[in-house]
């Protein structure tokens, strides 16, 4: 078999300057630097050096002392960055699977029916409507205000009369008012939609749960 031998120099200082960052002592350095790997290469040519390349080694690399002879222990192939971004991925789909697990568990703490969900979205909808109402009474008030304040505006105006800054800014200021009672029903009507999604989902999420555990009596799917 062909054996193909790596440069060193570079490699015994980058492995070095890796050991020492890992606090290693002089004599473990020394019997560190002594070692060599061998592996095969991707042509299938036996190689070795100090450092295996990136997806190289694929039946095993053994790591040789100064002395030659049979290797003194085996290491795994370096991995290449499709399976470093393999095991990114399967780590992203465990955590994944525990985040839904966690809220499936959770989910069924807190409701044990349907009934119950939509009993608890009847409520959140009707807190935000009685919270709108507020807004809309006010608002009715601040265009009475502002009615009544634009009139007076105007009849100065046909007397021939300034109007005074005070009565400026409180038309203003009640225009605002009603410009935020608006915005505010807004919100709130914006905020039932999310809500109603919310809940959509959640009962859809409980019903699967529930068919799964009466039929096969396994959880259900993730």
């Amino acid at each position: 078999m062909i054996m193909q031998s790596h440069p060193h120099h570079h490699h015994v200082a980058v492995w070095g300057t890796a050991l020492l960052l890992l606090g290693l002592t002089g004599a473990q350095l020394a019997a560190a630097a002594r070692e060599h790997k061998c592996w095969t290469g991707a042509d299938g040519v036996r190689e070795c050096g100090d450092l295996v390349p990136p997806g190289q080694g694929g039946d095993g690399v053994s790591v040789y002392g100064s002395g030659g002879g049979k290797p003194i222990r085996q290491e795994a192939p370096t991995p290449t960055a499709e399976d470093l971004e393999r095991v990114r991925l399967e780590g992203q789909a465990q955590a994944q699977a525990r985040t839904q697990h966690e809220a499936d568990d959770a989910l069924r703490a807190k409701y044990r029916s349907e009934a119950e969900l939509n009993a608890a979205l009847g409520d959140e909808l009707a807190t935000l409507d009685r919270l709108s109402e507020i807004d809309r009474s006010n608002m009715r008030q601040q265009e009475l205000r502002l009615d009544g304040l634009r009139a007076k505006a105007a009849d100065l105006e046909r007397a021939g009369q300034m109007i005074p800054p005070d009565l400026g800014a409180d038309i203003d200021k009640a225009d605002r008012s009603i410009r935020n009672s608006q915005a505010a029903i807004q919100e709130k009507e914006a905020r039932k939609a999310q809500i109603r999604h919310q809940y959509a989902q959640k009962i859809e999420r409980l019903r699967q749960l529930s068919e799964a555990t009466q039929t096969t009596g396994q959880a259900a799917p993730r």
